[in-house]
């Protein structure tokens, strides 16, 4: 009789055991590779919107004087921008009777003063409230009387 190898029970457990552990590291490098392209789109989202905190906190604009130019049908208003960003703010004039005049998309430049004409006409003694609002959400008021 020929010697006889015993069965083949030995080698298919060796198999079975390289196959499960391909398997266990396959599943590990997709979790660790879904988890850092999560963790690194967090992280980009984190930062976005850490930069644009940073500069809505240094945009720094005030109203500094107002004057009523009825020969001209003007409103000039004086806006110091005494941040480190320049920025774009909308005007609102809001009589104390008549509808609401406004002036949108006006570049103000970084540690600058500029004079933004609003066309409109009040009459004489009329209350202005004057809102001046930037595309990152900060105000600047004023009230004026026309002369």
């Amino acid at each position: 009789m020929g010697v006889r190898f015993g069965s083949r029970r030995g080698i298919s457990e060796v198999i079975s055991a390289v196959i499960m552990t391909a398997v266990v590291l396959a599943t590990g490098c997709s979790v660790w590779f879904y988890a850092r392209s999560a963790a690194t789109v967090m992280t980009d989202d984190y930062v976005d919107e850490s930069m644009a905190l940073k500069e809505e906190i240094l945009e720094r604009f005030t109203v500094e004087r107002v004057f009523y130019d009825s020969g001209e049908g003007e409103l000039d208003v004086w806006i110091s921008n005494y941040g480190t960003v320049e920025t774009t703010v909308a005007i609102y004039v809001t009589p104390s009777e008549g509808e609401v005049v406004s002036d949108l998309d006006n570049l103000v430049g970084a540690e600058s003063l500029n004079v933004v004409g609003v066309p409109c006409t009040f009459p004489s003694g009329t209350a202005l409230s004057i809102k001046v609002h930037s595309l990152r959400g900060n105000n600047a008021y004023y009230t004026y009387t026309i002369p």
